[in-house]
């Protein structure tokens, strides 16, 4: 059985071919029935001859080569990645039709690029570190389905339109781009995990289902319209979008994690969630709030932190709901208002074994917080959920990076 088994997978397997000097180029065939790795390049890449890759093609570490010309490539089975071109200026594929993958990583002055508009790409479409300014859907009009979408660090890049893009099967992330970019995904309707972070505006009217997180963090946005997403099975993140004033959620009936709407300065009424029933986790709320109101709110599995700066806010309806009986059933409840505040009283307001200040700082380092293992447990369990969250080394993204792992804290048992 063993000597089967080894058989199948020498049969199986796809052998890479590795070019690490300038001759090997001259002597491809149009048709390369393995993986072709590419690490040795003039300044000038010019395959006339290749037409077809049976496994991934990688150009990688040449760092001297400032244009890829492929003008006959039409076929590339497994993945096509570029990585550490530092000195790339110019890409041409006009006539490749399908990649199962296509990943630029580490191209910082790459600016130009030409694609086939019907090329397919199967799986994961990444572009990082570029100096593209543009990506749109003539280069991309033939993609529906992908497992990853990821734009990020491209500094120049204000422009992001797919218009043919239905659903994202893992994660769609944008991040660290031009602080001007605009997002456009008209006809995306679902996807696994959802961060979206520095861009002025996000245009997402047809999305309905995020199965895990949905992660709005520092943008620049005036306004959020979401008003055709109905569920998130994760966590609801609303952080730090300073000029953030209007947002439709009012069609979304369930949130299986936590609702966290934190620093968005110009919000000053979380009104926008009308036709919410359950939520799984936690609810955060630290701003300049007037009012916070859930008309169809029923359950809220985990503890409460409600703060504001505001004196308008009304606490007493957490607190002592006209109904009798509050909305949070699985934890405590913490709301500050305005008034405490500005009397150097930032006391709870309460029944006093509710509003017992949450503390994180448990005596037993192992259990992080937790009153017991079993719940330390589960709060492992529910750290991937932050793993989407890009890290960064200045202070502020560490301030809110850590206000997002308390959040968690209080969540993550209730809604894994």
């Amino acid at each position: 059985m063993k000597l089967i088994f080894v058989a199948t997978l020498l049969l199986t397997s796809i052998s890479a071919r590795v070019i690490d000097n300038y001759e090997e180029l001259l002597t491809l065939p149009a048709i390369v029935h393995e993986d072709l790795i590419i690490r040795s390049c003039p300044t000038s890449l010019q395959l006339e001859n290749l037409a077809q890759v049976d496994g991934d093609l990688i150009i990688e570490n040449c760092s001297q080569l400032a244009e890829i010309n492929l003008q006959n490539l039409d076929y590339v089975q497994g993945d096509l990645k570029l990585q550490k071109l530092t000195s790339l200026v110019i890409l041409d594929l006009p006539k490749l039709n399908h990649v199962r993958s296509f990943e630029l990583r580490i191209l910082p002055i790459l600016n130009l690029m030409t694609l086939n508009p019907n090329m397919m790409v199967e799986k994961n479409l990444i572009i990082s570190d570029t100096s593209l300014t543009n990506i749109d859907q003539g280069e991309f009009s033939n993609v529906k389905d992908l497992d990853i979408l990821s734009i990020n660090n491209n500094r120049f890049l204000e422009v992001f339109k797919f218009k043919s893009i239905k659903k994202i099967a893992q994660q769609l992330a944008i991040h660290a781009n031009a602080k001007e970019i605009e997002i456009d995904l008209p006809v995306l309707h679902s996807s696994r995990n959802i961060t979206i972070r520095d861009t002025s505006a996000v245009s997402l009217p047809s999305l309905e289902f995020v199965q895990t997180s949905l992660e709005l963090i520092e943008n620049q946005f005036s306004s959020l319209d979401f008003s055709k997403l109905r569920y998130v099975g994760g966590t609801l993140g609303i952080i730090n979008n300073l000029n953030l004033e209007r947002v439709d959620l009012n069609n979304l009936t369930e949130i299986s994690g936590g609702l966290m709407i934190s620093h968005n300065d110009k919000l000053r009424k979380v009104n926008f969630l009308s036709n919410l029933k359950q939520i799984g986790g936690a609810i955060h709320f630290d701003g300049r709030f007037d009012d916070i109101s859930f008309q169809n709110l029923k359950l809220v599995k985990g503890s409460a932190f409600i703060k504001s700066t505001s004196a308008l806010l009304d606490c007493q309806k957490w607190i002592n709901p006209i109904r009798g009986k509050s909305v949070v059933r699985g934890g405590k409840i913490e709301c500050v208002n305005g008034k405490s505040l500005h009397g150097n009283q930032a006391i709870p307001v309460g029944n006093p074994i509710l509003t017992e200040k949450v503390n994180h700082e448990n005596k037993n380092p192992g259990n992080k917080g937790f009153k017991n293992a079993k719940t330390a447990t589960e709060y492992n369990q529910a750290k991937p959920l932050m793993n989407s969250l890009i890290e960064s080394e200045n202070s502020s993204n560490k301030k809110r990076l850590s206000l997002l792992t308390n959040f968690l804290l209080m969540s993550s048992a209730l809604f894994l």
